[in-house]
């Protein structure tokens, strides 16, 4: 079905037609029909929709069977007026739309004079009788009064069914798994912009961390089958912050966890020589919105500060004197600001700016680590959105969004942050990493960063077609993203040394001695090379209301991936191009019944292809480790260990023969050794281009991007106008998944563990040996 020419001919044709976007996805849409005593059709009746805190409205006209269509709204609670010379006028206050749902509100007019005005308030239906769609939202009330202890949004939102949290032990890096797929397989978006990591995906949370006193609304979709959702197999979350109103009104607030109510860790507990280190938390800020122009125009404005000491401590039998107990040191300065103007009754703005610096200090490596092995981390990500929307008419609505994410990342060892950072080349200066069999130990090895940036420009359109043998909410969309990574590799400039014992280095001992040596070569500033990604995706949508209480979505949407890159030494690839897959058409399809009439009871199902987004982390191993390099990781034996210390002998590879930390006698075992730069240099010479002889990943002609089948059935009761029931039966099939293959898997000689490898052309693709193995990137299923 999806490879289907005339399916992507209607695609382009739609596309080319009416350029619109994803954005939907902040907004909500309020329609209806307004009619009198008898029933009958009423045109001409003027609807104003008003936010009731900010004032900004929105103005239609029925049409000539008495419908009226209020499209991309944000989310809030409004009056709804009708006037109409000759009869009653009709109000309705504290109506909630909240994001991404569809409402109907119908109208009936009393025949009357039009000062005479019939008033009424309510809760607003709970239940969308209009979708098929799985998931729920969760408003600012709710998340100030839910027991959210991390005050993890993330946290807040697995509370809703299917959800499980995944938190983390870092800042803000928390997840969540969406009916048992990935944390990297979900969606986050800002104010219907994306704000996901280009690289990892969601799986440390969103690109930039929203704060919970700023956000208005969580909309979360578990299953989508709206063609206007793609590019993931997960969830959609999608963050809407609060505006400001026609009053000034702000919120000072501060959590604070102290030392005096944190316990001892087990291996504290345990020790007789540990002390248990500071642990607290400290998070506070404001948040300020009001008016500019009463009416019109309204800024918002969130500041938050995160100060945290999470303890840490290592216990180590084999050597109690590198066992230790460390308070680290992580720092985050949130910044939102927002601001929204209406020009007139048609036309209107907004941007929002989100910010977070986060510095870390004190950072343990890894669960084998030593207090030599300290790490820092710079973590700097923001998010702009910027938004149009104009009304055409009575039945049109489009908004144009420009938006762009970017993060500056890296983390490396004290020595070479001190030693100038990224691009100095200087960690090759710093002393080596010792893996010892319980620790590591000296410092690590591990420095790297990246640059990232994304641009995405998206439109939505929305078109009310009523009376056409039903109404036909349509919208077309279209999107562009271009990304750029950049990544930065010094990482095993310094070199890492591997023992087969714990004990501390005895030039006497042979014992004591690395069994093997891995090191960067070439290129002594390491790595650094562009990533460049490109995406273009259009949908077409219609909810088609074919009765009042029978609602048929029909859409199709198209996502195309264009990874480029110039590689000309693939075998797999001999042309030198690179794959692009273009059969990305996702059908969708989905009913919702109104079971008992009432507008409380719906009973929905929905099919459709949903295509993933392909993560720059699975296919950027292409360029970091091709088969000719400037700079690579390089091992001492090639193939397997020095089998020397492990029996009692010196070692017989140099390097390792070598390896002394006599410079530093007063600090035997301590962070001190040698590595012979010169030699290495001498046999991988800096600034040439070098055959690879690590790991080489090659990219497959008809590597495709990830698709699933999803199928739902479920039904939905209102029961009070605050509680409602639903259960949904949800099926995915996933297609083409991304895993790693290696074409020159090895075989050993025997039976222990330094006995010499083998590798081999397993699918005779290659042509010609590899030293190490060679990883393609396929999918299955």
């Amino acid at each position: 079905m999806r490879k289907r020419l005339w399916v992507v001919v209607i695609v382009v044709f739609v596309w080319m037609t009416a350029i619109s976007a994803v954005a939907q996805q902040g907004r909500a849409e309020l329609r209806g029909r307004v009619v009198d005593a008898q029933s009958g059709a009423l045109p001409g009746v003027t609807i104003v929709v008003t936010n009731q805190e900010a004032g900004t409205y929105r103005e239609v006209v029925t049409s000539g069977d008495g419908s009226y269509f209020v499209g991309q709204l944000l989310p809030g609670v409004f009056t709804i007026s009708a006037e109409l010379p000759g009869f009653r006028g009709f109000e309705r206050t504290d109506f909630a739309i909240g994001v991404g749902r569809t409402l109907d509100l119908n109208i009936t007019l009393q025949v009357g004079g039009i000062e005479e005005t019939i008033t009424v308030s309510g809760e607003s239906p709970l239940v969308d009788l209009s979708s098929a769609e799985v998931g729920g939202t969760v408003t600012a009330g709710e998340l100030t009064e839910l027991p959210v202890g991390n005050r993890s949004y993330f946290a807040a939102v697995a509370l809703l069914p299917g959800i499980q949290f995944s938190p983390s032990s870092s800042l803000g890096n928390d997840s969540m798994i969406a009916n048992g797929q990935t944390v990297g397989g979900n969606s986050v978006g800002f104010d219907g912009a994306a704000n996901n990591d280009d690289s990892s995906g969601t799986g440390a949370g969103g690109q930039v961390r929203v704060p919970l006193e700023a956000v208005q609304e969580f909309q979360v979709l578990t299953n989508q089958f709206d063609a206007e959702f793609g590019r993931t197999r997960g969830a959609i979350v999608n963050s809407i912050t609060k505006q400001g109103t026609n009053a000034f009104s702000g919120a000072v607030y501060d959590y604070y966890i102290s030392e005096a109510t944190t316990a001892e860790d087990f291996f504290v507990a345990q020790s007789d020589t540990l002390t248990k280190p500071a642990t607290n938390k400290k998070e506070f800020g404001m948040v300020l919105g009001g008016p500019i122009i009463q009416n019109k125009m309204h800024f918002f404005f969130s500041a938050e500060r995160q100060l945290v000491a999470p303890s840490r401590s290592r216990d180590y039998d084999t050597r109690p004197d590198v066992s230790f107990t460390l308070s680290e040191d992580w720092k985050a300065l949130n910044t939102l600001i927002r601001l929204d103007h209406q020009i007139n009754a048609n036309n209107s703005w907004a941007f929002r700016w989100l910010r977070e610096s986060a510095p870390q200090f004190n950072l343990i490596g890894g669960r084998t680590a030593t207090l030599n092995t300290l790490q820092d981390e710079t973590d700097n990500d923001q998010i702009w959105v910027g938004t149009y929307t104009s009304v055409i008419g009575n039945s049109k609505v489009n908004t144009v969004r420009i938006s762009a994410t970017s993060e500056s990342f890296y983390r490396g060892n004290p020595c070479w942050r001190d030693a100038g950072g990224f691009g100095a080349g200087n960690q090759a200066k710093c002393p080596p990493q010792f893996n010892f069999n319980s620790f590591q130990d000296n410092q690590l090895a591990g420095s790297s960063g990246r640059d990232d940036e994304n641009w995405q420009f998206n439109d939505t359109f929305s078109w009310f077609v009523p009376d056409k043998k039903g109404d036909h909410d349509l919208k077309f969309g279209a999107t562009f993203h271009r990304t750029r990574l950049t990544p930065t590799v010094e990482s095993n400039l310094n070199g890492t040394f591997s023992f087969d014992t714990d004990e501390v280095f005895n030039p006497n001992d042979p014992t004591t001695y690395p069994e093997r040596l891995s090191i960067r070569v070439g290129n002594p500033l390491g790595q650094t090379f562009d990533v460049f990604f490109h995406t273009y995706e259009a949908f077409m949508q219609d909810k088609w209301a074919v009765t009042d209480r029978l609602t048929i979505g029909l859409g199709v949407r198209y996502d195309l991936e264009i990874f480029k890159y110039d590689i000309t030494d693939n075998p797999l690839i001999p042309d030198g191009s690179y794959p692009v897959d273009k059969n990305n058409v996702s059908p969708r399809t989905s009913v919702a019944y109104d079971v008992t009439g009432d507008g409380r009871s719906v009973l929905r199902a929905g099919y459709g292809i949903f295509y993933d987004k392909t993560l720059i982390e699975s296919i950027d191993n292409i360029l970091q480790f091709p088969k000719f390099v400037t700079s690579f990781t390089r091992s001492f034996p090639l193939l397997t260990i020095d089998r020397g210390p492990s029996n009692g002998q010196f070692p017989t590879d140099p390097f390792l023969l070598n390896f002394d930390n006599s410079a530093c006698p007063a600090n035997p075992g301590g962070p001190c050794s040698f590595v012979d730069h010169d030699a290495i240099n001498a046999l991988f010479p800096p600034g040439s281009t070098l055959r690879n002889t690590g790991t080489v990943f090659f990219d497959v002609p008809d590597r495709e991007q990830p698709w699933m089948h999803q199928f739902t059935v479920g039904y939905e009761r209102e029961l009070m106008p605050t509680l409602s029931l639903s259960l949904d039966y949800i099926r995915t099939l996933g297609r083409d998944m991304h895993a790693r293959y290696n074409l020159n898997p090895a075989l050993r000689d025997g039976t222990g563990r330094g006995d010499p490898l083998t590798r081999f052309d397993a699918f005779g693709l290659l042509g010609e040996p590899y030293a190490g193995s060679v990883m393609v990137e396929g999918g299955i299923g």
